[in-house]
């Protein structure tokens, strides 16, 4: 019976460590000085499920809310939606991408950012166009900014996959040191 609580204590600690090792933080910069209307990268073409968007505030008064479709300035209506506060006192907004698949869309519902462009999506699980300019939609009454993807050295991309390994590394022995 020790052996079996031993075993399902190592089970339960190597989900963590697989759950921690593959989840990372996204930053999407909001705005900026100057009065910038836009959101840096407007898309996300990357997602994965229990990855974490940062939405980083960067000046100008701006929020993050949740819409049903590209260049939508409407509200979801979708149960749970995610939406910040306009200028959040912590300077970020954080949603946890819950979704294996699909796509997530947002936009800031101040004033008429919306309508200036400023808006994007969040493409999870593959779901990203191969080009992003075929789906590129144009908010009710203006034209919207061109989606272009962001783009991450393979170098700086492996270098922090192998301190998020090493990290997760430490927690999982960490926690079996305890467990057993």
């Amino acid at each position: 019976m020790a052996q079996q609580k031993k075993i399902i204590r190592l089970c339960f600690a190597l989900l963590l460590f697989i759950t921690y090792v593959y989840a990372k933080n996204i930053t999407v910069n909001v705005g900026g000085p100057g009065g910038v209307l836009k959101f840096d990268p407007q898309n996300v073409t990357d997602a994965s499920q229990g990855d974490t968007i940062v939405w980083k505030f960067l000046g100008g008064n701006h929020n993050v809310v949740q819409s049903d479709g590209l260049a939508s300035c409407d509200q979801s209506q979708t149960t749970g939606f995610f939406q910040s506060t306009t200028n959040p006192p912590t300077g970020t907004f954080q949603y946890t991408v819950q979704e294996a698949q699909g796509i997530l869309y947002y936009f800031c519902s101040f004033a008429s950012h919306c309508q200036n462009g400023m808006w994007g999506a969040i493409y999870v699980g593959g779901t990203a166009p191969a080009s992003l300019t075929a789906t590129t939609a144009s908010p009710t009454s203006t034209a919207g900014a061109s989606a272009v993807p962001s783009q991450k050295s393979s170098a700086v991309k492996f270098v922090g996959d192998f301190k998020l390994v090493t990290s997760a590394t430490f927690i999982v022995l960490t926690l079996i040191k305890f467990l057993f």
